[in-house]
């Protein structure tokens, strides 16, 4: 029997197994209900712009016991949608999960962490620990009394003050509804679509097929910008392929004001004229964010790797671990 951490953020949720190097491929927070079949995760990412008013994105945002909304059947609920999207990643886990450890956005409501502990239960997983996942990121050490742990769900920034000394100890949580992945999504879609436009007369958001591949694509981009200036970009298009130079400058321009109310929450929770170290997780290390940041007076800044919320909670999982029905939300571990 082995132990199974998971990092609960509707971007996409982050499962890794004790011993292993890798997590599993994320599953994003997405539900798509057509024909009367149910798709999650990356299936429904694959037809939520061919298909766009059939998907549900804010269930994770909102956990509670409603109902889903059309398209969706009557009585399915939004925590419906979560359980049949936990029970998908216990599936794709495999075998011999013996206990589970949940990391958790510290914006989460103690109800919908009550909700959230019985619907993975009776999606069969074995939970007997829930933490802090800037927590549980910051715990496996980083330089620097005050850390600041920043971070994006769908639909909201989230960033963490966190005191570092014989361990990590959460001090304050601003949570900007808003100003998540899906604002940065939509802002840089739109900038590349106007690119194609004006440069190649092609409007990838024309029809729903260019418009997917549009989005399919993006992520490859953004990571390729992480560490280069520009990038060749191509969409095919009835049978031509389209093709423009996408800069880092372009998509910093397109999203310079999600930028800066990023910085905005940082310098929030930054003690004026004291160091700090802001922890980006992988989700929020996005093209020229880390350089806007590192031009602040004061502030070092560390990429943290996707698995490091749930190799945090692997590594303190004799603190997390509780026995009975109701577990405590831990928000200080051991550094």
């Amino acid at each position: 029997m082995t132990a199974l951490a998971l990092e609960v953020n509707d971007v996409g949720l982050v499962a890794l197994r004790a011993g292993a190097s890798h997590p599993l491929p994320a599953s994003p927070g997405l539900a798509l209900f057509d024909a009367g079949q149910l798709l999650l995760g990356a299936e429904a990412a694959d037809q939520a712009r061919l298909k766009p008013l059939c998907v549900h994105d804010t269930y994770w945002d909102h956990l509670d016991t409603a109902p889903a909304g059309m398209p969706f059947p009557e009585d399915v609920r939004r925590a419906d949608l979560a359980h049949a999207q936990l029970a998908a990643v216990r599936a794709q886990a495999g075998p011999g999960i013996g206990e589970v450890f949940l990391a958790v956005p510290g914006f989460w409501s103690t109800a919908a962490l009550g909700l959230l502990l019985s619907v993975a239960r009776s999606a069969g997983l074995p939970v007997v620990g829930l933490v802090d996942a800037a927590v549980a990121a910051a715990s496996l050490g980083h330089p620097g009394e005050t850390l600041i742990h920043l971070d994006l769900t769908r639909h909201r920034s989230v960033a963490t003050a966190i005191v570092q000394g014989d361990g990590v100890a959460r001090a304050r949580v601003l949570a900007d509804e808003g100003r998540g992945w899906t604002a940065f999504e939509e802002a840089w879609t739109g900038a590349i679509a106007w690119q194609f436009v004006r440069e190649t007369r092609f409007d990838p958001r024309h029809g729903g097929p260019a418009e997917q591949a549009l989005h399919d694509a993006l992520p490859g981009w953004i990571a390729e910008l992480g560490v280069r200036q520009s990038v060749p970009a191509a969409l095919r298009a009835g049978g031509r392929e389209h093709a423009i130079e996408l800069t880092r400058a372009s998509l910093v321009t397109a999203a310079a004001d999600l930028f800066r109310a990023l910085a905005g929450q940082v310098s929030l929770l930054k003690q004026p004229g004291a160091p700090a170290t802001v922890l980006l997780a992988h989700r929020a290390a996005l093209p020229g964010l880390a350089d806007l940041l590192r031009g602040v007076p004061g502030l070092t800044v560390v990429e943290l790797a996707s698995s490091a919320a749930s190799s945090g909670a692997l590594q303190h999982r004799d603190r997390l671990r509780h026995g009975g029905d109701a577990l405590p939300f831990v928000t200080r571990l051991p550094a």
